[in-house]
């Protein structure tokens, strides 16, 4: 779910709501009917989400999340944060924070590279946000905030009453979600993204389906074609640092004599 607001899209929450009908025949009739779907979104969104990264069978080295802007206009994400929260949250569980700055374009994407594992053999493109969260593979949530102050709601009625969050994405199963459930197909494998039109009915189960991992930066890269560790080696791994070649060494040249 995303809302957009005057030039520098403010976002609000809409709550769903199960609405009842009450008939009268000979007796009183309750039925309840569906959540009230939003609808497609045309601002920024939580396009794909991956977990499994460095796990067993992994491919990618660390865990992602890709954001995608369906509008017309530039998306600034200045102040805002990725936050994750476990599937199951207990009393002392805490959302965590990644804070994001620049702009998402266009029907551009913009990537949020999260923890890294021992497993994997390549590295996501460069990411344009970084933070290190350990990301279940298969049960959780992720939401797009706007500011940086760790989020205190988890229940889904909770989190749907905080006007600072523009999207969310519960996967697997996860409590804190939109619509009639989380996102299912979740793995050490696959992530779980929404259709290439970015589609936002406001219904995890709905709107995102299971896929190999696919993360795309805003420069356009995907998986092998940037670095994707941050430090610039292009090896995909963040604590192995190539280091600077010597200096060639050349004889002076003699002076004419």
């Amino acid at each position: 779910m995303s809302r957009n607001a005057g030039s520098r899209p403010r976002p609000s929450r809409r709550a769903g709501y199960a609405f009842i009908s009450v008939g009268l025949a000979s007796a009183f009739a309750i039925t309840s009917l569906p959540a009230a779907y939003a609808a497609p979104s045309g601002t920024a969104v939580i396009a794909e989400v991956y977990g499994g990264g460095g796990n067993s069978g992994a491919t990618l080295v660390r865990d992602f999340v890709e954001l995608g802007n369906a509008g017309s206009a530039a998306y600034d994400l200045s102040g805002y944060s990725v936050q994750y929260l476990p599937g199951s949250p207990s009393a002392s569980s805490q959302w965590q924070v990644t804070a994001l700055s620049g702009a998402l374009a266009p029907g551009g994407r913009f990537l949020v590279a999260e923890g890294a594992g021992t497993g994997g053999t390549t590295a996501p493109p460069e990411p344009d946000a970084t933070g290190s969260i350990a990301m279940s593979a298969t049960s959780g949530t992720i939401a797009l905030v706007s500011g940086t102050a760790a989020l205190t709601c988890k229940t889904a009625a909770d989190c749907a009453a905080d006007s600072r969050i523009v999207d969310l994405v519960g996967y697997g199963s996860a409590v804190v979600r939109e619509g009639s459930g989380p996102a299912a197909g979740a793995s050490n494998t696959a992530s779980v993204a929404r259709s290439s039109g970015l589609t936002d009915t406001d219904d995890n189960a709905g709107d995102f389906a299971a896929q190999t991992p696919s993360p795309v930066n805003s420069a356009g890269e995907t998986p092998g074609s940037g670095d994707g560790d941050g430090d610039g080696d292009g090896d995909g791994d963040p604590s192995a640092v190539t280091p600077p070649r010597p200096p060639v060494w050349s004889r002076p040249a003699r002076a004419p004599g």
